[in-house]
């Protein structure tokens, strides 16, 4: 029989929110992402109306022409940086430490975007983001997106646990990965976790006793590519992730050995 590995719960522990999210936290409870930008210059979604005329922000001067792109005023001199609201397309003529805040939210407003795709990559919608993301923050306000994210994902990793789903473990494991690969943290040993589940799975699904080295992205992954591993070697030395890959994601994995191509 084949030795089902422990696989180590690695939702358990959430690596600390060190995004955009991080204006998130001085954000009151319930507060919208973008709630300055919706104090200032209305609701998003709502097309701000163009015939108004445009004034300087800092001495109220009204501008002959709308600038087009970031100068000074005519009149007081100071700076008007331009913005464009991405919602409606409107154009916003901000003070210098306005435009710092709106680009920190529109960071952050994207942060939050990616940690839903991220989150809906392995099955979960919108909704339930938000519903979670409603709960930790009645915890603590200093729970970002990726918090979110985690949560979401560990919930997932035990419910696959507790039904065996390898196949399922290994697109969790490398989602979660993922995440920490595009967020600038230490991902190795969860996209190992994701390929020794998947190696388990070609044994659960379909009976495999070898798998094979697909890949070869980088000079040191060569060596390995196209090499065949009995399972027990495949999940107990796990060459793949290749250690010194020089891709950054390395994208060796694995993939079954029909019986009559085993050597």
């Amino acid at each position: 029989g084949i030795r089902v590995l422990d696989l180590t719960i690695w939702q358990l522990t959430s690596p600390v929110d060190t995004g955009p999210a991080q204006a998130h936290k001085s954000r009151r409870r319930g507060q919208p992402i973008m709630g300055f930008l919706d104090s200032v210059f209305g609701r998003r979604g709502q097309r701000a109306v163009e015939e108004q005329p445009v004034a300087c922000p800092y001495c109220g001067t009204v501008l002959d022409t709308p600038p087009k792109s970031s100068r000074k005023c005519p009149a007081c001199r100071d700076k008007i940086v331009v913005r464009t609201r991405r919602s409606d397309g409107a154009k916003l003529y901000l003070t210098e430490n306005d435009a710092k805040v709106f680009d920190a939210e529109r960071k952050a407003d994207a942060f939050r975007n990616k940690a839903i795709r991220a989150a809906v990559m392995i099955g979960f919608d919108k909704t339930a983001f938000e519903r979670t993301e409603k709960e930790l923050l009645a915890k603590s306000p200093g729970y970002g997106p990726g918090d979110v994210f985690w949560t979401l994902a560990g919930k997932l990793l035990i419910r696959q646990m507790r039904s065996g789903d390898w196949h399922g473990l290994s697109m969790t494991y490398h989602s979660q990965a993922r995440w920490l690969y595009e967020t600038g943290r230490p991902h190795a040993q969860l996209k190992i976790e994701a390929e020794k589940a998947l190696a388990q799975s070609y044994v659960a699904r379909l009976d495999r006793q070898e798998l094979e080295v697909m890949g070869g992205c980088c000079p040191n992954c060569d060596q390995f590519k196209g090499r065949v591993y009995p399972i027990e070697q495949a999940v107990n030395e796990w060459p793949v992730p290749v250690d010194d890959c020089t891709n950054g994601w390395c994208l060796c994995t694995w993939i079954p050995v029909s019986p009559d191509l085993s050597v």
